[in-house]
């Protein structure tokens, strides 16, 4: 009995070695069979597919569990902002008032100034007959009077002395000083006298009457006083200076 139990174990033993033995061998062959196939171009075809189908469900895993993390990540709903209250009108600003209007600056009146007519004879007019050779008169620039340009001119003798006023142009006062001393010489009163002659003949050479009124007065002046006249609106003068011996003959214009 003990021999058949034995046996029977001995058996048993043998028959899952066996099977075993044969699990092993196929799982062997079924390697070996892949193993060969995936050298060949029909082999590696299918084992791409395969690999591409593996890598499509990963990556519809990768999607789907983003998608999933996307979802739960998005923000609870945002209450709506509350509404802004309008503000307030602002109250308009008051009015300026207008400047008032400056008044214009009246018009200054402009200073009035006297013309003063000429004698309608200018500086050239006396220097062309007193600085003659023969007459020999020098001139100078003097202090201005009310003015007015004054120039001054002597005689060789310095006896006499001649006195010119105005614009240079148009002279608006003549006037020749001479010496009646009672030492003078007649050479030297004729000469004087043809001074004074000359003066009213340059400035007023209608004046027919001139060389007359100056005669009659050349010695009624030196007795009774000073004289004058007017012609062709110019004042004309005869004045004694008895202090200093010195009669003088002046012409203006009115």
């Amino acid at each position: 009995m003990d021999e058949k139990k034995v046996e029977k174990k001995k058996g048993r033993r043998n028959l899952i070695i066996g099977i075993v033995a044969v699990i092993l061998f196929c799982c062997i062959a079924s390697f070996i069979v892949y193993a060969v196939q995936l050298r060949t171009p029909e082999g590696q075809a299918s084992a791409t597919a395969r690999a591409v189908a593996r890598e499509e469900g990963n990556v519809e895993s990768t999607a789907t569990a983003a998608a999933e993390a996307t979802e739960k990540a998005r923000p609870t709903d945002t209450p709506a902002p509350t509404d802004t209250p309008a503000p307030t009108d602002t109250p308009a600003p008051t009015t300026t008032p207008a400047p008032t209007e400056t008044p214009e600056p009246t018009a200054t009146s402009e200073p009035v100034v006297e013309v003063v007519e000429g004698l309608g004879i200018s500086r050239d007019d006396i220097f062309a007959v007193y600085t003659h050779p023969e007459i020999g008169f020098t001139f100078e620039e003097s202090s201005e009077v009310d003015g007015q340009p004054r120039i001054i001119g002597t005689s060789p003798s310095e006896i006499a002395k001649l006195e010119l006023i105005g614009p240079p142009d148009n002279l608006t006062q003549t006037s020749i000083l001479v010496g009646v001393t009672d030492g003078l010489d007649t050479a030297t009163y004729v000469e004087n006298a043809i001074y004074m002659m000359g003066m009213i003949n340059i400035v007023l050479p209608d004046w027919e009457d001139g060389q007359d009124w100056l005669n009659e007065n050349f010695e009624t002046v030196l007795l009774e006083g000073n004289t004058s006249t007017n012609y062709d609106n110019k004042t004309i003068k005869l004045i004694y200076v008895e202090d200093l011996e010195l009669l003088l003959l002046g012409i203006e214009a009115e």
